[in-house]
């Protein structure tokens, strides 16, 4: 089967406003361009981090080629930390709780019923 030629790209992926978000798709052939867009991007005030990402849509694979060096910080801070660490309250906004993307709210139909009698 003939690989088709968009099937592996590079993403630029920023982190804005506690979202990540797509910035730029790159060929294949242009994995060091989207590499130095990132790295420029991360100048920007407005952007706290940035990845750069391959896909690979045959396989439906995807690895990350770079992260942003405050990134990377972070989460090794995370792991040295330990679960203890975690509960505590920290002076600023933690870049690791801007990187969910999703927050999980149950709908109404989905919460438990109150227990009966406290209705």
């Amino acid at each position: 089967m003939a690989r088709s030629r968009q099937a592996i790209t590079f993403e630029v992926h920023v982190l804005r406003r506690g979202k990540w978000q797509i910035h730029a798709r790159y060929p294949e052939a242009k994995k060091a361009l989207a590499v130095q867009d990132g790295k420029s991007l991360e100048n920007l005030s407005t952007i706290r981090a940035v990845k750069v990402v391959r896909k690979d849509y045959d396989r439906r694979d995807e690895s990350t080629v770079y992260e942003s060096p405050s990134l990377k910080d972070q989460q090794e801070d995370e792991g040295k930390s330990g679960p203890a660490r975690r509960g505590k309250a920290r002076a600023g906004p933690s870049l690791a709780a801007e990187t969910a993307s999703i927050t999980c709210k149950a709908s109404p139909r989905h919460r438990r019923p109150p227990p009966a009698g406290k209705a």
